[in-house]
């Protein structure tokens, strides 16, 4: 895809080159990931076999991975420490949240971090 309208975010520099549609990658990607998440995740709380917010956790993991992947192929992006793009040290902060928010889960599930007695 080649975005040619000065109204685009695409840099200046980039108008009119081919790029990778990752919008649409990414569009695909959250198709997947919902079916995922209402064929397993959900069918697991709902059987009780995952605790009540799991589709919340893995929605937000499971984006995280999505995004970091997909800005590989973005050409419009600033390259932060390390290489990586702000878009991508958000995505890791995604997936470390939704991995503390799903251990949370489970330990409540368990019987343990302060669950109502």
């Amino acid at each position: 895809i080649a975005f040619t309208s000065i109204a685009s975010s695409v840099e200046p520099s980039l108008r009119g080159v081919p790029l990778h549609p990752t919008h649409l990658y990414e569009a695909f990607g959250d198709l997947v990931l919902a079916v995922f998440l209402y064929r397993f995740v959900l069918c697991a709380v709902e059987e009780k076999r995952q605790p009540v917010g799991s589709v919340a956790a893995a929605y937000f993991g499971g984006y995280g991975i999505l995004r970091f992947m997909t800005e590989f192929y973005r050409g419009d992006v600033v390259r932060l420490y390390g290489g990586i793009t702000a878009a991508q040290a958000i995505s890791l902060f995604f997936l470390a949240s939704a991995a503390v928010f799903y251990w949370r889960l489970r330990a409540r599930s368990l019987g343990g971090l302060c669950s109502p007695s």
